[in-house]
């Protein structure tokens, strides 16, 4: 942005539409061994790893356990520009 010509007045990354992390974390491990699964089984057809009930079983949970530590680590995390969605405010 400062190249272009701004200059930032506040920056920061916050949580936006993304799941928590730590579904990321156990969707990405899950898409890793599906892969390899369905490589080793010559891609049989199965459904995407995204319409699958068990994501959704887990996207559920993920958000029970991770909420309590998302009030102390998604602020922490934004302040660290390690969220997701990045925000600045800058003036030219």
């Amino acid at each position: 942005m400062e190249k272009s010509g701004f200059r930032v007045e506040q920056i920061w990354s916050q949580r936006g539409d993304a799941h928590n992390n730590l579904f990321e974390l156990v969707s990405a491990l899950g898409r890793y061994v599906a892969s390899k699964k369905d490589g080793a089984a010559g891609g049989n057809g199965r459904r995407s790893w995204s319409d699958r009930w068990q994501v959704n079983a887990a996207r559920t949970a993920s958000e029970v356990i991770y909420y309590p530590l998302g009030l102390v680590g998604d602020p922490w995390l934004g302040k660290k520009g390690l969220q997701p969605e990045l925000v600045a405010i800058a003036r030219v």
